[in-house]
């Protein structure tokens, strides 16, 4: 099995652009880490699900300080209906390619968009 996580970016990146967890680009984490084995037929599927979802309007709260040493600065976002349907959507969809979720006491009513 593979270890995944979906993000949107908010910024435009280029095609085979690469990047480490010290310089993320600006993103919302739609779905934090998961393993699940995907077959070309899955993965097609899942990323149709999510391109086929219309843009909606973001609302930011506040700044905070995550991970183990409370050192990466991100900026909450208030969560709204479309962005938590988008969220069970695709918790749904991966449930059903029988994937597991490494922090599953953040995910369904206890996400948190980030």
């Amino acid at each position: 099995m593979h270890k995944y996580g979906l993000a949107t970016t908010l910024e435009e990146l280029s095609d085979g652009y690469e990047f480490y967890t010290d310089n993320w680009p600006l993103h919302i984490t739609q779905v934090d880490t998961f393993e699940v084995r995907l077959d070309p037929p899955e993965s097609l599927y899942l990323e149709n699900l999510i391109s086929q979802t219309h843009s909606f309007k973001i609302n930011t709260l506040n700044d905070e300080l995550f991970g183990p040493d409370k050192n990466i600065p991100v900026t909450r976002l208030g969560l709204t209906k479309h962005m938590l349907e988008l969220h069970n959507s695709i918790i749904s969809n991966l449930v059903d390619l029988g994937a597991t979720f490494k922090r599953p006491y953040i995910l369904k009513e206890n996400y948190k968009v980030i």
